[in-house]
Formats: structure tokens, sequence, C-alpha cells
């Protein structure tokens, strides 16, 4: 399935320089790093973060297996550039999952959408109805 030449040749991306192997073992860390991070602090994190973490570690994990079988450096370097990964010093740099964000959501789409005219007026006609009701 892979063969052992090609995961150890040698495999340039910007921030990372080494051969395919090395480059899996660090995928494969980080996403372990993930995973424990999640618990490093001691306290319970909410699920839809727990669920990012998982995925991200995930995504790693799987990326190191498709390049591990790749064939080529051509398409291991596509499939990091794909996935968005960025090294520096030989380590992935942009491993901070973002924060959720709280608040509602902004109108400003609104106009630009295709249903643009059965929205028309809704909240409105909503907050009529609503102060009739009493």
């Amino acid at each position: 399935m892979e063969s052992s030449d090609f995961v150890n040749s040698s495999f340039d991306y910007p921030g990372f320089k080494g051969t395919i192997s090395e480059l899996s073992k660090i995928l494969r860390e980080t996403a372990v790093d993930y995973e424990s991070s999640m618990d490093k602090s001691g306290k319970k994190k909410d699920p839809y973060e727990m669920s990012k973490y998982n995925a991200r570690a995930a995504s790693l994990r799987a990326v190191a297996d498709r390049i591990e079988t790749a064939g080529s450096a051509d398409a291991a370097y596509t499939m990091l550039a794909e996935q968005n990964i960025q090294f520096f010093n030989n380590r992935v740099v942009n491993n901070v999952i973002g924060k959720r964000r709280r608040g509602g959501k902004s109108r400003k789409g609104r106009k630009s959408r295709k249903g643009r005219k059965s929205r028309k007026g809704k909240t409105r006609k909503l907050r009529k109805s609503k102060t009739r009701r009493h």
C-alpha cells in the first residue's frame, strides 16, 4: 500500500523541512495535543467546543493517513494546502480553535439573499400581532 521509499523521502513545505514520515508523526502528535488540551484546564468544556477539538483532531489524523498513502510529494503538498495547515519550525502553527461568537446574527446579508421579498417587514408584522393579543 505505502512505499517505504516515499515515506522516507524528503519533503519541503513552508515552515516544515523533513521526511513524509516525520510530517505524519507531527500531525498525529498535534491531534493528540488537541484531545488532551480539552481537559487541561480541569473544568469541563461545553460540548460545542469539544466537538470542534475532536473534529480538528480527526481531520489531522485523516490528513496524516492520506499523506502517507499519497505516493507523491505534490499530492501531499496539495492536501496540506487544502486543509490550510501551517507550520513554523516543524510545528503546526494554526492550531487555535476559534471560540464561539455569542450574540445575534447580523442582518447585513439579508438584502442580497434570494428570499428578500418574502421576508420584507416580517418582524414588524410579528410585533404588531403580539401587541394585539393583549
